[in-house]
C-alpha cells in the first residue's frame, strides 16, 4: 500500500511539473515569436547569409563543452575513491542528461543517480556529488557572469533596467541554493562530534561551498566550471558571428553575456533547459546592438544549434560506445 501511494505521489509531482513547466516555456517562447513576428518588417537576416563555417565551429565548441561537463563530473566521482572509465562516464553522464528536457532539472539528476549506481556507487556518493555537480554550474556560470555587469551597465536606460534588475533576483537565488544544500550537507553527511570543528576550521562560507571536499579540491572543480562555461560563451558567440559577422568586437563581453542568460534559465529550474527564459534574455540584451525582431531569431536560432550539437554529440557518443564493445 506504502508503495503504490509512493508510487502515485511521484506520478502527482511529475504531472504537476509538467503543467505548471511546459506551459510557462510556450508562454515564453509565445513572447519571443511575438517580437519576431510583430517586427518581422524589421528582419534583416537572410539564410542565404548565414556562415555554416562558423556554425560548425560553433557546433564543435558545444562538442568540447559536453565533454568537459561529462569530465567534471568524472573528476568529481573521484574525489570519492571512484575511478570511472572515461567512455563508459560520458556515455551514461550524456545520456542522462536527456532528461533536462523534461520540466524541472531534478529528473536530469536522479536518472544519473540510476546510471551510475548501476556501476556500484553509493547513493551517499550520488547525492553528494549531484549537489556538487549543480553548485559547480552556478560558480562557473557566476563567475563568468561577472564579466557581462559591464555590459549590462553600458546598455540604454531602458534595457539596462531591465536587465539589472534580473541580478537581485539571480543572487537571491543562488545564496539561498547554497544556503540549502550546505545545510542539507551537514544535517545529514557530517557527524554531530566532528560538525562544530568542521564549522570551525574552514569556515561555514567554505562549509556551504561543495560541501563535503576538500579546499584544494574546491578550487581545482570550481577553475574547470569556469574553464567550461566560458567554452559555452563562446559556442554561442560563433553562433552569433555566423549570422552578424560585423560583431567580432564583442567577443568577450557577448560570450559573457550568452552565459548569464544560461545562469537565470538554469535558476528557473520548472522549464525544461530554461526554455524560453534563456531566450527571452537573450533578446533583451542583444537589442543593444542589434534590432529587436533579429535578437529574437537568433535566441531561437542558437537553441536549435545547441540542441543540434547536442543530439549529434550523443550520437557520436553512442557509436563510440557500441563500437568500442564490438
Amino acid at each position: 500500500m506504502n508503495k503504490f501511494l509512493k508510487i502515485n505521489k511521484q506520478n502527482l509531482l511529475s504531472l504537476i511539473r509538467y503543467l505548471i513547466g511546459w506551459p510557462l516555456s510556450v508562454l515564453a517562447l509565445i513572447f519571443v515569436f511575438n517580437l519576431i513576428f510583430s517586427n518581422l518588417s524589421k528582419l534583416t537576416i537572410n539564410i542565404s547569409q548565414i556562415n555554416f563555417g562558423l556554425v560548425i565551429v560553433s557546433i564543435i565548441l558545444f562538442y568540447v563543452y559536453f565533454l568537459m561537463r561529462s569530465f567534471l563530473w568524472q573528476l568529481t566521482l573521484r574525489e570519492f575513491g571512484y575511478k570511472i572509465n572515461f567512455r563508459e562516464n560520458t556515455y551514461r553522464f550524456s545520456f542522462s542528461e536527456l532528461k533536462r528536457y523534461i520540466p524541472g532539472n531534478i529528473w536530469s539528476f536522479l536518472s544519473r543517480g540510476s546510471q551510475f549506481s548501476e556501476l556500484g556507487i553509493d547513493k551517499k556518493t550520488l547525492g553528494i556529488s549531484v549537489l556538487a555537480d549543480i553548485q559547480l554550474v552556478i560558480i562557473g556560470c557566476a563567475v563568468i557572469s561577472l564579466f557581462s555587469i559591464p555590459w549590462l551597465f553600458d546598455s540604454p536606460i531602458e534595457l539596462r533596467t531591465k536587465l539589472i534588475s534580473l541580478l537581485p533576483v539571480s543572487t537571491i537565488a543562488i545564496v539561498i541554493f547554497f544556503i540549502v544544500t550546505g545545510l542539507i550537507y551537514i544535517k545529514k553527511y557530517i557527524d554531530k562530534n566532528t560538525e562544530s570543528t568542521v564549522l570551525h576550521s574552514t569556515g561555514v562560507l567554505t562549509n556551504f561551498l561543495l560541501p563535503g571536499f576538500s579546499f584544494r579540491s574546491k578550487i581545482k572543480l570550481s577553475t574547470l566550471a569556469v574553464f567550461i562555461y566560458f567554452i559555452f560563451g563562446i559556442g554561442n558567440y560563433f553562433a552569433f558571428l555566423s549570422i552578424f559577422s560585423d560583431n567580432f568586437q564583442n567577443f568577450l563581453t557577448l560570450s559573457f553575456f550568452f552565459v548569464f542568460s544560461l545562469l537565470l534559465g538554469y535558476l528557473s529550474f520548472i522549464t525544461p533547459m530554461g526554455l524560453g527564459v534563456r531566450e527571452g534574455v537573450v533578446t533583451l540584451g542583444l537589442t543593444k546592438i542589434i534590432n529587436l525582431a533579429d535578437a529574437g531569431f537568433f535566441s531561437i536560432f542558437s537553441r536549435i544549434i545547441l540542441i543540434l550539437s547536442e543530439l549529434s554529440f550523443l550520437l557520436l557518443v553512442f557509436i563510440w560506445k557500441k563500437s568500442y564493445k564490438k
